[in-house]
């Protein structure tokens, strides 16, 4: 299985490879990358072919599965090349910067029948997999509670990707990055849509053109409710990572600093602990090949993205606006 990493300015990069290496089967052909410098960088570590265009790559290797990264500002461009060419891929969030850009794809995406995935990696293991796992027991979700405070925003110029800190390139700051996999994750769980959203957010701390905090709230038709809070804050390892969910059933929380196994406290009296366990993207690489394989669909599709952009959208509208929004709905 021939596959290609395509605009490869991106601070995952080096993990994509370095689960890749232990799949059977699978030889890294090609990678891209609009500043060929770094293409060619990462074509020397790889020891495949390096191009300065990803269509220039597709042509001339015809992968089999491509794997696209980008700044987010030109992840649409690259997602629209790949739908138009039936390419295969898995993608990194958030897409796009904007649903509306990027809901018309998805109509062709399930035409075509072709895989199509993003990189919601949450849903593979730590308190998301568990959670999505134990989702028959829990009934009705009331509230989700979720709280990501990474580390600082050097550590993106460190890996060679300064363009996260710059709010046209990038869409925002914590919460486009962080944020959205708790907003993918409440989503999961409440399996309807969010119809308001109110948010603030700040750049106190780094005083870059991007937040480096930013709270959400989200809210259902039904009731149900989120409140996720994000961050660029902490100095270094360790960060904070932990969520609380109050569902029907259960109430379900973690402890620790990382992706923490959580209690699931039954209000019949029972209690279910879930093993510490991150979620790798060794993990996540090694499911998406499996799936490709099988001619399963992935584990995260490009619709999801589409619900989650638009509740990112709405949240940024807010936060600018100082008044709560509702999300503009794609999918009916």
């Amino acid at each position: 299985m021939r596959v290609a990493l395509l605009e490869v300015d991106h601070w995952h990069v080096g993990m994509y490879v370095d689960a890749l290496r232990d799949v059977d089967g699978v030889e890294i052909a090609a990678v891209s990358n609009a500043e060929y410098d770094i293409a060619r960088s990462w074509g020397e570590r790889v020891g495949c072919t390096a191009y300065g265009s990803a269509s220039d790559l597709l042509d001339r290797e015809r992968p089999d599965f491509v794997f696209a990264f980008a700044p987010h500002y030109r992840m649409f461009e690259l997602a629209r090349l790949l739908v138009d060419r039936e390419q295969p891929f898995a993608m990194e969030k958030p897409m796009s910067l904007d649903a509306a850009e990027l809901a018309p794809l998805v109509g062709r995406i399930e035409s075509s029948g072709m895989f199509a995935g993003v990189a919601f990696v949450r849903r593979m293991g730590g308190y998301g997999g568990a959670l999505l796992r134990m989702r028959a027991e829990l009934g009705a979700i009331h509230q989700f509670q979720g709280r990501f405070i990474g580390g600082p925003l050097q550590r993106y110029i460190d890996d060679g990707c300064p363009w996260v800190l710059r709010r046209e390139h990038a869409g925002g700051g914590c919460m486009i990055n962080f944020g959205t996999h708790f907003i993918d994750l409440f989503l999961q769980l409440v399996r309807e849509p969010v119809t308001r959203v109110f948010c603030q957010t700040s750049n106190r701390l780094h005083g870059e053109t991007v937040e480096d905090l930013a709270s959400v709230f989200l809210r259902t038709d039904s009731g149900a409710l989120a409140t996720l809070e994000s961050g660029y804050l902490v100095p270094a390892e360790p960060k904070e990572d932990t969520i609380a969910v109050s569902a029907e059933h259960a109430y379900v929380g973690n402890e620790g600093n990382k992706w923490g196994g959580p209690t699931f406290a039954f209000r019949d009296g029972r209690t279910v602990k879930w093993p510490e366990r991150e979620p790798d993207y060794a993990d996540y690489v090694g499911d998406v090949v499996r799936r490709f394989r099988a001619g399963e669909p992935p584990i995260a599709d490009v619709a999801s993205m589409v619900d989650v952009l638009a509740c990112v959208n709405a949240a940024y509208a807010s936060a600018e606006s100082g008044e709560p929004t509702a999300p503009r709905a794609y999918r009916t």
